[in-house]
C-alpha cells in the first residue's frame, strides 16, 4: 500500500477542494514502439518528463466477486484509427500492460499511487473503446522462466 502525501490527504478531505486528483494512464505493448500516455483532464499534463495527452475516459472499478481477481473497466472515447488498428493487430490488446497513476496538478512529478493492470477483454464500438482490466495475479505466474527436466534439457540428466 502506498503512502499518500500530506498535501493530497488535506486536499481530498476538504469540503471545497482546491484541486482534484488527476488520473494518468500508460499503455505499453510489445507491438507499439512508444508508450500511449493519456490523462483524464481537459489539457495535457507533463509528469516526470513525459507528456500525457488529454483524452476523455472513465476508469471504473467493478464490484468484487469472491474468489476472482479485482477488475476495472477503462472506457476511452474512440479517438482515432491508430488505436483501433493496434487493437486489431494485437488481438484485443493481449499482453498489454496498463498502468494507472494518480497525481496532483500542482505537483505532477509526485505519483501518489500507481497500479499495474492487464487487459482481459476489449470491446470496440464507433463511439468508445472499453478495456476490461484485471490486476495481475503474481501467485499463478511462473516464478522460474525455464524448468530443467529430462524433456527440456536431456543432456543434464
Amino acid at each position: 500500500m502506498s503512502s499518500y502525501t500530506d498535501a493530497l490527504k488535506i486536499n481530498v478531505n476538504k469540503l471545497n477542494a482546491e484541486e482534484a486528483p488527476i488520473i494518468l494512464i500508460e499503455i505499453s505493448h510489445p507491438m507499439i514502439s512508444e508508450i500511449i500516455r493519456i490523462v483524464q483532464d481537459n489539457k495535457d499534463v507533463v509528469s516526470n518528463g513525459f507528456t500525457y495527452n488529454a483524452v476523455s475516459f472513465q476508469l471504473q472499478r467493478q464490484s468484487d466477486i469472491q474468489g476472482e481477481l479485482p477488475k476495472v473497466t477503462l472506457t476511452v472515447q474512440n479517438v482515432g484509427r491508430s488505436l483501433v488498428r493496434w487493437i486489431d493487430m494485437s488481438g484485443g490488446g493481449k499482453q498489454a500492460v496498463v498502468t494507472s497513476k494518480i497525481i496532483r496538478r500542482s505537483d505532477p512529478d509526485v505519483v501518489e499511487e500507481a497500479i499495474t493492470l492487464g487487459i482481459e477483454r476489449t470491446t470496440v464500438t464507433t463511439m468508445s473503446i472499453v478495456f476490461s482490466l484485471v490486476v495481475y495475479n503474481n501467485l499463478v505466474r511462473r516464478g522460474i522462466k525455464y524448468i530443467f527436466n529430462n524433456k527440456t534439457a536431456p543432456g543434464l540428466f
